[in-house]
């Protein structure tokens, strides 16, 4: 009987340990970002009405740190990602592609003044709110000569062809 008892007593607290560890997974408040060394360049692709009408990409290590610490300053909300881009008529894809091949596609968008990052299927994340506009913010990073007029539908953009 004791023998069972102290089974008991090292087997539920190593079973809630692992709950909470599951749950605290999860429930993660921190946005999932790539880090610097493993990104090639950064493309963002402005979208109106699922079409990409505009692409600029950030090519210098320096200043994709920069975009990415801005990310990282951002703050979860009570909104869930449910599908791989915002429900938004305008929109701005951030294409990651990545040293290792392939691209980590994410999303930012405006709504009521507020500036929103989105991981899909994660989570959505405030950015700093002295920031009101998507346009100033990936103006401060990108020169004009990086821009190009496109004209790309939003499923070529999920199949990385852009």
């Amino acid at each position: 009987m004791k023998i069972n008892k102290k089974i008991y007593f090292i087997i539920i607290p190593i079973f809630i340990l692992f709950g909470l560890n599951i749950k605290n997974k999860y429930d993660e408040k921190n946005v999932k970002i790539p880090k610097v060394d493993n990104i090639n360049n950064i493309t963002l692709i402005n979208v109106v009405d699922d079409k990409g009408v505009e692409k600029n990409t950030i090519y210098k290590k320096k200043d994709i740190n920069r975009f990415l610490k801005l990310l990282k300053n951002s703050k979860r909300i009570n909104k869930e990602s449910t599908s791989s881009f915002p429900n938004k008529d305008k929109f701005t894809v951030i294409a990651f592609k990545m040293s290792n091949g392939g691209y980590i596609k994410h999303s930012i968008y405006e709504e009521n003044n507020y500036v929103y990052y989105e991981e899909p299927f994660y989570g959505i994340f405030e950015l700093n709110p002295n920031i009101k506009n998507s346009i100033t913010l990936l103006d401060m990073f990108i020169k004009n000569d990086n821009k190009k007029d496109i004209s790309i539908d939003i499923k070529n953009i999920e199949q990385n062809d852009f």
